[in-house]
């Protein structure tokens, strides 16, 4: 087993930061190997200075760096705890940034601005057929589960 004083001397600085230099999973985290098993770098940290992570819980990283093994960086949290903090810090795909948009900013605020309930013409099945999408897209839209960063 690697002892604290072993990791640190491992970590190169980066302003607040303290980066593993070695190898990376694929989705870009520090890896080490120990005992035989990889290990992710920065849960090895986190646990060699304030011992096991919680069952059911994952650490997040205040610093958004995946390659950070600050232990004051991390603290421990549930995966619903960590997509807040994306969304929070502005991370996740919003709008025409999420590659399955299918309407634009200005067509998700003329679908809020032209829905009608129960309208013929201006309900959401009419608005699905103007714009092309699914009566649920015009309804995901029009209660801000879709293009909520919009606001109404």
């Amino acid at each position: 087993m690697i002892t604290k004083k072993e990791l640190m001397t491992r970590l190169v600085p980066s302003g607040e930061c303290l980066l593993w230099p070695g190898a990376k999973t694929d989705n870009g985290y520090g890896r080490l190997r120990l005992d035989g098993k990889f290990q992710r770098a920065h849960r090895v940290a986190y646990e060699l200075h304030n011992g096991p992570i919680p069952p059911g819980l994952i650490l997040l990283h205040s610093c958004d760096n995946k390659m950070c093994c600050n232990p004051a960086h991390l603290r421990p949290g549930t995966h619903a705890d960590n997509m807040a903090d994306m969304t929070g810090r502005g991370r996740a795909a919003q709008g025409t940034r999420n590659g399955n948009a299918k309407l634009t900013p200005e067509q998700a605020i003329a679908v809020r601005r032209e829905y009608r309930p129960r309208s013929r013409e201006q309900g959401g099945a009419a608005l699905a057929r103007k714009y092309g999408v699914c009566p649920a897209t015009i309804s995901y839209v029009v209660h801000g589960r879709h293009w909520g960063h919009l606001g109404q």
